[in-house]
């Protein structure tokens, strides 16, 4: 038996997923751009050790 779903619930759950995602795309983009950096900043400290 299928249940009827309002359509302003149906609303609310995509607009949670949509902001779910953008949240999970920015930390990934912010942890992404971090690493790099770090990486950038490591290696010239290992010219140091030669």
């Amino acid at each position: 038996m299928r249940r009827f779903v309002k359509p302003e619930r149906t609303r609310y759950r995509e607009l949670t997923l949509a902001r779910l995602e953008t949240r999970v795309l920015f930390i990934d983009h912010v942890y992404a751009a971090t690493a790099a950096h770090d990486t950038a900043a490591f290696f010239p400290q290992l010219r140091g050790f030669q």
